[in-house]
């Protein structure tokens, strides 16, 4: 019987979303359908939720990659404000089912492009201790934050700097198409095993993602910074 690993994804549903949402789309599926290819000798069970301030879905709940659908301009239509620590928590809660087993292979990936600013449940200590709990027991996470310092957002809910990608948003298609499908090939190809450095080498240069150690400068020197991406 194949190993089963739950994958997670947290999807921004919020109003400046609406630029890239086309891309959004485009990455979602193409993430999926990379996936679904995905030969490693595992079953993946499935898990999206969509969030804004107007509401939170649980579009799937750990399901069959095969029963996962196409996001599309009818069932993606950003809007609001953005809940991210209600949005994590509750997923998070989401895996009661995963609970009680010795080892839990979850990866978890969250991805945003704001801060947090409409959250009612939950706040950011509460969100670190969560996280925390899980990565006891063998969780693992990844945070994709577009146009902001995602190095200091992931940092502040505790998830490390080599499983965060900080991308423009301009890349939101391909850092989702293809970042998000190549950890997540690396995760089952791994057979779930935990680790906090999921984001592979090879992505952050080719998708033009800012790398944690340039990224922990680059608000303060982004002239280095920039010369720094432009000779890697």
């Amino acid at each position: 019987m194949a190993k089963k690993l739950y994958i997670g994804f947290v999807l921004d549903e919020t109003g400046s979303m609406i630029s890239v949402k086309q891309q959004t789309i485009a990455g979602f599926n193409e993430c999926i359908e990379n996936l679904k290819k995905d030969k490693a000798n595992v079953e993946v069970l499935f898990t999206l939720a969509k969030f804004n301030s107007e509401k939170y879905e649980l579009v799937y709940s750990n399901v069959a990659l095969d029963f996962v659908g196409k996001l599309t301009d009818q069932n993606y239509r950003p809007d609001a404000y953005t809940p991210l620590y209600d949005a994590i928590a509750k997923t998070i809660n989401s895996y009661g089912n995963v609970e009680g087993k010795k080892k839990q292979h979850v990866l978890l990936i969250i991805q945003t492009d704001g801060l947090e600013n409409a959250s009612k449940e939950y706040n950011q200590k509460t969100v670190f201790d969560m996280i925390k709990e899980k990565k006891d027991k063998g969780w693992s996470f990844m945070f994709l934050g577009a146009d902001q310092d995602a190095f200091i957002a992931s940092e502040r809910i505790g998830i490390s700097r080599g499983s965060t990608m900080s991308y423009n948003s301009a890349d939101t298609q391909q850092t989702i198409g293809r970042g998000v499908a190549m950890a997540a090939a690396f995760y089952t190809q791994t057979g779930g095993k935990q680790t906090e450095d999921i984001v592979p080498r090879s992505a952050l240069y080719s998708l033009s993602v800012i790398p944690p150690v340039i990224g922990a400068f680059a608000s303060t020197f982004p002239l280095i910074a920039e010369a720094t991406l432009y000779f890697l």
